[in-house]
């Protein structure tokens, strides 16, 4: 099998890509994970835990066991590019027992032949948790300065809302303002009138005086004429009576 002679040379070309191993629309790394981010992925892992923690990954049912589908499945989402025929063959390869699976004896027999493989998928492993880690802090940082802006824009609102209220309540009493001081100017524009029909009133008053005096004097004048006359029409009265006796004697 050629594809091993130059020891995958197409994976640690894929290696120094800076490719992402996971392809996300908007939501969070860790929720569409192709791995396990809690194993430990460290620098310099011991063989046995590196053999192990890339055995877990291929693993994926938890069974011990590494089933085509999951082989199949790791390799893609890692980005190493085979074809599907070499990916059989090379799971053929591992399940030595013919059982459709590979146990855990057969893979460490497995990783002898073909540890380059076994140090891509631990290495790739690794280099997407750590780009995911980044990741996480980006969309976390996002996140916070959603919010952040979120309650801006809602302490904006809210600012604006009490605006227009204040402007509101303003122009309420600036009319109501206006009102009172049409209703104080009529009010001393009614003062101003009863005061003006007081003086008015006096005014009527000291003519009706004037006239009652003038009428008084008046009527005393026609007294004083009247009396003279009164009395001379007594006395002629007095004097026809008297010429009347005398009539009746004779």
């Amino acid at each position: 099998f050629l594809y091993f002679i130059d020891p995958m040379s197409s994976l640690r070309r894929s290696l120094m890509e800076s490719k992402s191993a996971l392809k996300t629309s908007g939501t969070s790394p860790s929720s569409v994970l192709p791995f396990n981010t809690k194993k430990k992925f460290v620098k310099n892992p011991s063989t046995e835990t590196k053999l192990r923690l890339v055995f877990e990954e291929l693993d994926e049912h938890n069974e011990r066991k590494v089933r085509p589908e999951g082989f199949r499945r790791a390799l893609k989402q890692l980005d190493i590019h085979f074809t599907a025929a070499t990916i059989d063959d090379l799971f053929e390869r591992a399940d030595t027992g013919k059982l459709g699976y590979i146990a855990y004896t057969e893979y460490l027999n497995f990783t002898r032949n073909y540890p380059t493989l076994i140090e891509a998928i631990y290495s790739r492993t690794g280099a997407g948790m750590d780009r995911i880690a980044i990741e996480e802090k980006i969309y976390e940082q996002r996140d916070r300065r959603d919010e952040q802006q979120r309650k801006e824009r809602l302490l904006q609102q809210q600012l604006d809302l009490a605006e227009e209220a204040l402007d509101t309540q303003l122009r309420q009493i600036t009319s109501i303002e206006d009102l009172l001081k049409s209703a104080v100017a009529s009010e001393r524009d009614r003062e101003s009138e009863l005061v003006a029909a007081g003086r008015e009133v006096e005014r009527l008053k000291g003519i009706r005086a004037e006239k009652e005096s003038d009428f008084n004097q008046a009527k005393e004048a026609e007294h004083a004429v009247l009396a003279p006359l009164r009395s001379a029409e007594r006395n002629v009265q007095q004097a026809q009576d008297q010429a009347q006796l005398a009539e009746n004697r004779v």
